[in-house]
C-alpha cells in the first residue's frame, strides 16, 4: 500500500542522503559550484562554514516564499509554510497573507 511522505518527511530523507558533508565533498571532488566556490576553497571549509557560506548567498526565505505562492497551489504552498515552520525557518508570522489569501490557510 502506497503512503503519502509528507513534505517535512521528504526533505528529512534528502538530508541524510545529501546533507552539508555530501555536498561539501561533491564540491571538493567534483567542482559542483563551479566558480562560485572552489574546490580549493571549500576543502578549508567545515560543515558549518561552508553551509553558512552558501546559505548566505540566497535571498531571505520569505523572499523566496513570496515568488513560488503564485506558482503553486494553495494546498502545495500551505505544505511548504507548515515544513518551513517545522524546521524553524520560517517564524510563526513571518510570510504571512493578506487578509483574505486563501493560499495561506
Amino acid at each position: 500500500m502506497e503512503r503519502n511522505v509528507s513534505l517535512d518527511e521528504a526533505a528529512r530523507a534528502f538530508h541524510k542522503v545529501c546533507g552539508w558533508g555530501p555536498l561539501r565533498w561533491h564540491v571538493i571532488t567534483r567542482g559542483w559550484l563551479g566558480t562560485d566556490l572552489t574546490p580549493e576553497i571549500a576543502v578549508w571549509m567545515d560543515e558549518g562554514s561552508f553551509a553558512r557560506h552558501l546559505l548566505s548567498r540566497q535571498p531571505p526565505v520569505t523572499a523566496l516564499l513570496a515568488d513560488i505562492t503564485p506558482l503553486v497551489s494553495g494546498s502545495v504552498a500551505r505544505r511548504i509554510r507548515r515544513a518551513l515552520r517545522s524546521w524553524d525557518v520560517l517564524p510563526m508570522e513571518a510570510g504571512r497573507p493578506r487578509t483574505g489569501d486563501a493560499a495561506w490557510r
